[in-house]
């Protein structure tokens, strides 16, 4: 990934030492969020979820696309705690235990997944995509 863009030796190093480092707190915080859910969640704030909450309410059926909000186990276990019932469309869905959770990173699961999202729209549920 590093030769797409054209560095040198020296910004070579430091961009492939950062993007490990980035990839070994994503696995700590993967830890933390599934021993210590409430922590992590805490950590979210300000986020304003009225509109989707009223949409719900009216049975219609919501989609919250993340984008690069933070860390994506962050979000996903922020959106899991307050709905319960939302379907997550997800490249890793070995990494959400226990929740409904469509596999989005193989070509041959994604169309199916993309029509089960589209159900699970209609009935008035929350489906939450990760951009990647």
């Amino acid at each position: 990934m590093a030769d797409a863009y054209g560095l040198d030796d020296a910004a070579r190093e430091r961009w492939c030492r950062r993007a490990w480092w980035g990839a070994k707190m994503g696995e700590v915080l993967w830890r933390r969020v599934e021993r210590r859910p409430h922590e992590v969640n805490a950590l979210v704030r300000g986020v304003e979820l009225a509109q989707v909450d009223r949409a719900l309410a009216e049975g219609r059926g919501v989609m919250l696309a993340a984008a690069h909000h933070g860390p994506l186990q962050v979000g996903i276990t922020f959106i899991r705690a307050r709905y319960r019932e939302a379907l997550f469309l997800l490249r890793e869905p070995r990494r959400l235990r226990g929740a409904n959770v469509l596999d989005v990173g193989d070509g041959a699961n994604r169309a199916a997944a993309l029509v089960e999202a589209r159900r699970h729209l209609r009935r008035g549920g929350l489906v939450y995509v990760a951009p990647d």
